[in-house]
């Protein structure tokens, strides 16, 4: 069958496509007033600087131990490793958010000026 019938172009469509979801192409976060702004769903490493998610309706992991996290997009759902005195600050609306401590010590400090943000320890 030539390439440009549609079982085969099915085929090649697919390929391309599970290859391209298998690559990393998770872009750097932009660093600006002190932040790394994260836009786009996945898995992040905190590597010492605040973390801020700027984006609306995605899911998004952090690993760390992070020390500042601060949710200002709206209907995310966000896991984070938050360090002991770390802080969560949700300014959207409308976030689920759970967070698991690195080691033990003080809890974060849980902060939610925006409206009707789910922010709880992580189960398990």
């Amino acid at each position: 069958m030539p390439y440009g019938s549609s079982p085969m172009r099915a085929l090649l469509l697919t390929t391309v496509l599970l290859a391209a979801g298998c690559a990393d192409t998770t872009p750097e976060p932009m660093v600006n007033d002190g932040f790394a702004h994260l836009l786009r769903p996945g898995a992040y490493v905190c590597r010492g600087e605040p973390v801020s998610i700027d984006a609306d309706h995605i899911v998004i992991s952090l690993t760390g131990p992070c020390t500042h996290v601060r949710i200002a997009g709206s209907h995310d759902q966000v896991h984070t490793d938050i360090a002991p005195l770390g802080v969560i600050e949700a300014t959207g609306d409308f976030n689920v958010i759970g967070w698991r401590q690195t080691e033990p010590g003080a809890a974060p400090l849980v902060q939610s000026p925006g409206a009707h943000n789910d922010i709880q320890p992580a189960a398990g």
